[in-house]
């Protein structure tokens, strides 16, 4: 028996963890090195994602632009043929032809990708799709047009290719007061 002093409650064992004391002690180290190498595998495994779709990315480029030499390759063929042609005959008609021939032939293989030229002549200078190249005196309804195209611009879908390279009216009022 216990004397009436003694505290019942020292004798008590409090439990450190919330687990039953009869459960073994959970082994933190081994879930940590589970996890840690579960954790080193997903990282490897998401590189060489990253690798194999980088790598995928680069072949379906490659792809498009093999498809694109090829068609330019049509092109070449054509030339040669209209610089034989003419060599042989000695027929300036006949290269004439042929050029024109490959002219068109290279104009439908661009607008069957879906590029076409930019409209700008008599438009007004927009400097998201034109370059002003230099600027010329113009009558007054003329002010802030494109008045002479340099170099055609290009569009495909949405996207610009390449600006028109144009010469911009400029009011021949506005060019007076600009001279005082």
């Amino acid at each position: 028996m216990s004397s009436p002093k003694e505290n019942p409650d020292k004798k008590k064992k409090i439990p450190l963890t919330d687990e039953p004391e009869n459960t073994p002690e959970r082994d933190y180290e081994a879930e940590y090195k589970a996890l840690e190498d579960k954790y080193l595998r997903l990282a490897a495994d998401f590189e060489n994602y990253k690798k194999r779709q980088q790598k995928f990315t680069g072949d379906i480029l490659n792809s498009m632009q093999d498809a694109m030499l090829a068609r330019f390759l049509e092109i070449k063929d054509n030339l040669e043929r209209a610089l034989k042609a003419a060599e042989e005959s000695e027929c300036y008609e006949s290269f004439y032809k042929g050029i024109e021939l490959t002219y068109k032939h290279y104009c439908e293989m661009l607008r069957q990708e879906g590029v076409e030229e930019l409209e700008c002549m008599g438009m007004p200078f927009d400097p998201l799709v034109h370059e002003a190249v230099s600027q010329m005196p113009a009558e007054p309804d003329k002010d802030g047009m494109v008045i002479e195209e340099i170099q055609k611009g290009y569009r495909r879908k949405d996207r610009l290719i390449r600006p028109s390279r144009v010469v911009v009216g400029i009011s021949k009022d506005d060019d007076k007061e600009s001279a005082n």
